[in-house]
């Protein structure tokens, strides 16, 4: 919240929209989901030539994230082809990763043959570039995606791949939750 007060007071739009952003996710850690859609709002509600940045097509990302874990499906599809476009027109790795993320996930909702090209294609280009949260959380979404829907053999090479990674690199909560899963499994 400092960090936003000083960006606002100096008048640096993309990092004011980067603090919102982050406000934003660690609002719904929390689980305070009001504010960190207002938030979400807040980071994409900016001037003009914000528009065509990269933190502006992550905000859009995590826009799409926050309708993916709110079950609206076709807003999430909206916000994540929005960040895909304009990370791809930027070249912006971090963002297309995670808007494939939410946009798979999402579609997954309604069919796995739908949203698992996105979830692979975004796991596959996180390994290929060590984005380890990104790996992290793809192989989460995969493998919950797949015991939700009863692919149990599938679910497990996942969720084995996933562990491991996380294990290796000590990114707790990711391996946390997909031990989770595994014990649901």
């Amino acid at each position: 919240r400092q960090c936003l007060d000083l960006w606002q007071a100096l008048g640096h739009d993309v990092q004011v929209a980067k603090s919102f952003r982050w406000l934003s996710r660690l609002h719904w850690f929390i689980g305070k989901r009001k504010e960190a859609d207002r938030y979400a709002e807040d980071a994409l509600d900016l001037g003009e030539e914000y528009r065509q940045s990269d933190e502006y097509a992550m905000a859009c990302s995590n826009r799409s994230q926050l309708y993916m874990l709110s079950g609206d499906v076709e807003r999430a599809r909206e916000w994540a082809s929005r960040a895909i476009d304009l990370a791809e027109a930027n070249d912006d790795t971090d963002t297309l990763v995670h808007a494939l993320n939410n946009l798979g996930t999402a579609l997954d909702h309604r069919s796995l043959s739908e949203g698992m090209p996105h979830l692979l294609r975004s796991l596959e280009l996180s390994l290929e570039n060590n984005r380890q949260e990104h790996v992290a959380r793809a192989y989460t979404n995969i493998a919950s995606n797949l015991v939700s829907s009863k692919r149990y053999g599938d679910a497990r090479q996942y969720l084995d791949a996933g562990i491991d990674y996380t294990a290796e690199r000590d990114l707790d909560s990711w391996l946390y939750y997909m031990q989770g899963w595994r014990a649901r499994l």
